[in-house]
Order: C-alpha cells, then structure tokens, then sequence
C-alpha cells in the first residue's frame, strides 16, 4: 500500500469553512463516542456502541450527516482496539486534538482531477493539487483516504 499527499484547493473560502466545521464536529462526536466507551469499561463491540450512542450523537450534534457519525464511531473502536492490543493502560479516555477524517465511500467521490466531499451543510468540490507520481497512481483504486488539516 502506499500513501501520498494531495492539497485540495477549495472553490470559495465558504467552501473551506464548511469543511472545517464538518472536522469539528466529527472531532466533538468522536470525544463522545470515546467518553462512552471508556466509562463502560472500554467495550469494543460496534452493534452495542452503535445502540448505545448513535441517536444520541444525532440529537446532540443534529448538522452532522449520519455517516459522520457512524465513521466517528468506528475510529473509536478502531482506537480502543489499538491501546488494547498495545497494553496500554488508560487513566482518562481517549481524546482527539486534530481534524481528520477517514472517508468511506459514503463520504466522497474521486473524480479525474477533483474531489467531492459530504460536509454538515452540502456537497463540495475541491480540485486536486496534482504532481506527476500522483498522476501515475490514479490509475489504480483508491481506498478510504484520510483527510487532515
């Protein structure tokens, strides 16, 4: 597998900001997803957060699109996982600083030269800041990207 960067260069400034906002709420949904899961002794089991925590976080964060938060949910358990499998012992729980968001399918549409992505308000359009070895890997499929600030 391999990874590169691409910058996206947004359509208007509006644009950015409604981006921004989707990375704070999936942020604010993602902390209480955790705060969940570490106060019931950190179970990890997705059918049981998902009752436990989906309508909720649809009633608290309302502009979130569902998929923001059922993909909140799952970087949780992916998370908690991890700290499992790595013997790590938590005092407090987990909490996330930086706005990221690993898209599913569900989340954007890779288009030749620019992206699509679901934000809490509508659909944008970013373009792509292509290079040459970039252009070489879109020839094969590319699989829930990561995207950061």
């Amino acid at each position: 597998m391999k990874t590169y960067n691409i910058e996206l260069k947004f359509q208007s400034n509006e644009d950015k900001k409604l981006l921004l906002d989707t990375f704070e709420v999936h942020q604010n949904i993602w902390n209480y997803i955790s705060k969940y899961v570490f106060k019931h002794k950190k179970i990890t089991d997705s059918k049981i957060i998902h009752n436990q925590t989906y309508h909720k976080c649809r009633k608290k964060f309302p502009t979130s699109p569902s998929q923001i938060v059922i993909r909140a949910r799952e970087d949780v358990i992916s998370t908690y996982k991890s700290i499992k499998s790595n013997q790590h012992m938590l005092e407090n729980q987990a909490i996330k600083h930086n706005y990221s968001i690993r898209l599913d399918k569900r989340l954007y549409t890779l288009q030749k030269d620019s992206i699509k992505l679901t934000t809490i308000d509508k659909r944008i359009t970013c373009k792509l800041k292509l290079y040459k070895k970039l252009e070489e890997l879109f020839k094969y499929n590319t699989l829930d990207p990561l995207i950061f600030e």
